[in-house]
């Protein structure tokens, strides 16, 4: 863990980004957040992700970076994570730098379309549209 010392803390009900990097303990790179095209990675506090990253999160600050020594039993156990190229029983080491700490981001409000004719009138026959997309609130992802 490093400085800065002042800023929000990440506690419950906060959000956080993170960039981050794991590794097995050989070396074996088995993600990143920091690959070319990837977005931090987003999620609440407590987080919804292995048990290591929920004892790990809590308490970093913006701009702090941690690094996260997580034993099998708080990773992915005995099962590991084959689609990951985690084998079961691995320790797990992650590299990780808080760059967003704050309230959650509300969905974002898309009004709703006036009716076909508009001013009470009633709606005209008329080819269907697409509805604009709703934004809809960042889901964590598992690493």
């Amino acid at each position: 863990m490093n400085a800065p010392e002042t800023g929000e803390v990440a506690s419950a009900g906060k959000q956080v980004a993170v960039q981050y990097t794991g590794w097995l303990l050989d070396g074996y790179q088995f993600d990143s957040s920091r690959r070319e095209g990837r977005e931090p990675l987003v999620t609440g506090i407590p987080p919804t992700l292995i048990q290591g990253w929920n004892e790990g999160l809590p308490g970093i600050r913006k701009g702090q970076f941690r690094r996260l020594i997580i034993p099998a039993a708080l990773g992915y156990g005995e099962s590991g994570r084959p689609r990951a190229n985690i084998p079961g029983g691995a320790t797990l080491v992650f590299e990780i730098e808080a760059v967003y700490v704050g309230e959650p981001a509300a969905p974002a409000v898309v009004p709703a379309p006036t009716p076909a004719g508009g001013q009470g009138q009633p709606a005209q026959s008329q080819p269907a549209q697409a509805q604009p997309a709703q934004a809809q609130p960042v889901q964590p992802k598992n690493p």
